[in-house]
């Protein structure tokens, strides 16, 4: 997973998710935190691990978006459908 820059500055603060590796319902999510400046290059998540047992999976994606100036965070989340065979 990549996070972008935006306007200016931006933290992200969230999890990943991914059932569909051994151990993961098991250990805590993987975490995402990361402040990017305007302009500067994207910034990427990775999570490795064997993969688990055949069947249907949800890869799930949670975070807020933060920016100076903004109260609310933009909140960020997206399911995504796995089948591991």
């Amino acid at each position: 997973m990549l996070a972008h820059a935006a306007a200016q500055p931006t933290t992200y603060l969230g999890f990943v998710r991914a059932p569909f590796l051994e151990g993961e319902t098991e250990r805590k999510p993987a975490e995402i935190s990361v402040t990017l400046a305007p302009g500067s290059r994207p910034v990427g998540t990775t999570i490795l691990g064997r993969v688990a047992t055949p069947g249907s999976y949800t890869l799930t994606i949670l975070m807020d978006a933060t920016q100076p100036g903004d109260p609310f965070p933009t909140a960020i989340g997206q399911k995504i459908d796995v089948t591991v065979r």
